[in-house]
C-alpha cells in the first residue's frame, strides 16, 4: 500500500469506494440491459421465424408464444431490476453527498458539495427503463396481432411473392 493511501482519512477512502461502487454498478447494468435486449430480439425473431411455413402461415404456435412470453416475464423482472439498481445508486449517491458535506464543513470556505453522479446517469437510466417498458408492449402487441391474423387465416410472415402465386 502506498504512503497516500496510508494518509487517507476513512471519510476518503469511503467516499472513493462510493464512487468506484457508483461507476461499477453503472457499468455492469449497462452490460445487462445491452446483453438482455439484444438476447430478446435474437430469441423472439428466431423463435418467429422457425414457427412458419413457406407460405408464413404460423405452423409452431407454442414456440413463438412461449418465447414472447417467457421474455414478457424475464422484461417485468428486468424493470424490477433496474429498479433496484436506482435505489443502490440513489443511497450510494446520498451516502457520497453526505461525505462531501463533511468536507465542506471542514474547509469553511466556498466549497458547495455537490452530487457526484451525473445528471445523465439518471436519464440514461430513464431511457433504459422506457425502453424495456416499450418492449414489454411491444412483443404482446406483437404476439396479439400473430394470433389475431393467425386466427383469421392470413399469412404472418413470408414475402409477397409468397402470396400471389
Amino acid at each position: 500500500m502506498n504512503k497516500e493511501r496510508l494518509d487517507e482519512s476513512a471519510v476518503q477512502i469511503e467516499l472513493r469506494e462510493c464512487h468506484e461502487y457508483i461507476r461499477h454498478a453503472f457499468g455492469l447494468y449497462v452490460g445487462w440491459f445491452t446483453f438482455f435486449l439484444t438476447t430478446i430480439l435474437a430469441a423472439v425473431a428466431w423463435s418467429f421465424v422457425s414457427s412458419l411455413d413457406k407460405n408464413g402461415k404460423l405452423v409452431a404456435p407454442g414456440l413463438f408464444y412461449g418465447v414472447v412470453g417467457f421474455f414478457e416475464v424475464q422484461i417485468i423482472l428486468g424493470l424490477l431490476g433496474t429498479k433496484l439498481v436506482r435505489r443502490s445508486l440513489a443511497a450510494q449517491d446520498a451516502r457520497a453527498l453526505c461525505l462531501l458535506k463533511i468536507f465542506a464543513d471542514e474547509a469553511q470556505g466556498d466549497y458547495k458539495p455537490m452530487s457526484p453522479v451525473p445528471e445523465g446517469l439518471h436519464g440514461a437510466l430513464d431511457t433504459m427503463r422506457i425502453a424495456l417498458i416499450a418492449n414489454l408492449v411491444f412483443w404482446f402487441i406483437a404476439a396479439a396481432a400473430v394470433a389475431i391474423l393467425t386466427y383469421n387465416g392470413y399469412s404472418v410472415g413470408g414475402t409477397q411473392s409468397a402470396h400471389l402465386g
